[in-house]
């Protein structure tokens, strides 16, 4: 039978430095279990603590013990604590962890306690338990703000990895034309660090277009494993692309002549002006939603432009800079709705009806983008 433990046993054990007590215990919606610290200095490892505590929240209380082993047992559900490893307390700061919560996590949290407690058999070492207690008075007050408790940091960390690719890639200072997607739940790429050879890795090499001379996101290049935490294929000053290892993938090109304003480089044309091409704006997307959820699409033209023009339309953008995002719930992606509601939003922010965008076709009385229209370019 499956060994259990309340929230008080578990924090007398605790207490008392018995750690023993613990092995066998069950983990479930109100128990998570780490062998080993949050590497809180790294981004992804600060957005997996915030999603576990925001977890706890969801299930109104619990503990996060970390420095315990767990296996599977094929006895029950759940993973088994089956031994213990607690380490020096120097290797965490409790006051760090929950700054993190404070930065991350929103609206923020109250009853938190993050504490390393020592062994009863060697005092030197201990163990983490981060407990969340709902408190009677604000469950009914946070019955639906939980929902959205680390959205406010994904953002965040999604705006972050955007610029460490625009840096990496030198085009701080450029017109750029951004496409970005994050999962809306946590996933893992386990074979994106396996080998040179993988699918995931050819895909980021080879990503998939139309036709053969479309407008994409190919380099040529090979993907190089950047910090552990992504791979990476770029040509400086150009293009890059960037896929982080929980599921995030990033795309970003120049903004001039060279690719998002194609054909605008002419010597007739005004240097300070930004004639988006519609056919390189439109293909490039659609190709990136081959590989992803699209979810923001962002500094679509900065610069020190005194205009931005989207095509043959000659409207003028609002701005020199904006943000679009398009949310997609469902299991299935279908790459020509996508790809028109992020679309759309664009065409509209710069004045100009769903009707006048170019590529689209009616299905079921609905516009969306064709491919058969784009594969039928020279």
């Amino acid at each position: 039978m499956a060994k259990s433990l309340n929230p008080e046993q578990m924090q007398d054990s605790l207490e008392r430095g018995s750690f023993d007590e613990c092995i066998g215990v069950v983990e479930d919606h109100q128990l998570e279990c780490k062998k080993e610290p949050y590497q809180i200095r790294r981004d992804d490892q600060r957005q997996e603590f915030a999603k576990d505590v925001t977890a706890l929240a969801n299930a109104e209380g619990g503990v996060i013990l970390i420095g315990v082993r767990t296996e599977k047992n094929p006895t029950h559900f759940g993973d088994e604590i089956t031994s213990i490893h607690p380490f020096p307390q120097d290797l965490v700061n409790p006051d760090q962890w929950d700054a993190i919560l404070q930065t991350w996590v929103y609206p923020s949290l109250q009853g938190v306690n993050i504490r390393w407690y020592p062994s009863a058999s060697d005092p030197q070492k201990g163990i983490i338990a981060n407990m969340w207690r709902m408190l009677q008075e604000l469950r009914s007050a946070r019955e639906h703000e939980v929902q959205a408790i680390v959205q406010r940091n994904i953002s965040a960390l999604l705006s972050e990895r955007i610029e460490h690719a625009l840096t990496a890639v030198n085009l701080q200072e450029q017109p750029v034309f951004i496409l970005a997607a994050t999962p809306m739940h946590p996933v893992n790429i386990p074979s994106l660090f396996t080998s040179t050879q993988a699918d995931i890795v050819h895909l980021l090499e080879h990503p998939p277009q139309l036709r053969p001379y479309g407008f994409g996101w190919r380099t040529e290049e090979r993907a190089r494993i950047v910090q552990g935490q992504l791979r990476r294929v770029m040509i400086p000053e150009y293009k890059i692309l960037d896929l982080w290892q929980e599921g995030t993938l990033i795309a970003a090109g120049i903004g001039n002549g060279s690719f998002l304003s194609w054909g605008s480089d002419r010597p007739e044309k005004p240097l300070d002006i930004l004639l988006i091409n519609p056919t390189v704006f439109i293909e490039s997307i659609r190709n990136m939603t081959v590989n992803g959820k699209p979810c923001k699409l962002g500094r679509l033209m900065d610069g020190p432009w005194r205009g931005v023009v989207l095509g043959m339309y000659g409207n003028n953008a609002p701005a020199s800079e904006a943000v679009f995002s398009v949310k997609w719930d469902e299991v299935e992606i279908d790459p020509k709705v996508i790809v028109f509601l992020l679309v759309s939003k664009v065409y509209a922010w710069f004045g100009i009806a769903h009707d006048e965008i170019p590529y689209t076709e009616r299905i079921d009385n609905k516009l969306v983008i064709s491919p058969e229209q784009l594969q039928a370019l020279r």
